[in-house]
């Protein structure tokens, strides 16, 4: 299970996830980066990721970016 949360306001963007993930075997991890922050021509933007993501080694902030 996963947890994704973000607040959107006229002058910023919060956003929250969890660390957790699951890896090759079963094994709980506590060091996923589930947000991507990245930069427009008119703005900031945040991803956030929650569910399955694992790809071998690589965990979603990463693959995502």
């Amino acid at each position: 299970m996963s947890l994704s949360v973000s607040i959107a306001t006229p002058h910023s963007i919060w956003t929250l996830t969890d660390r957790r993930i699951t890896g090759e075997g079963g094994a709980p991890s506590s060091n996923a980066c589930k947000i991507v922050g990245f930069d427009s021509t008119d703005g900031v933007g945040l991803l956030s990721y929650a569910g399955l993501g694992m790809l071998g080694d690589t965990g979603p902030g990463d693959w995502v970016a």
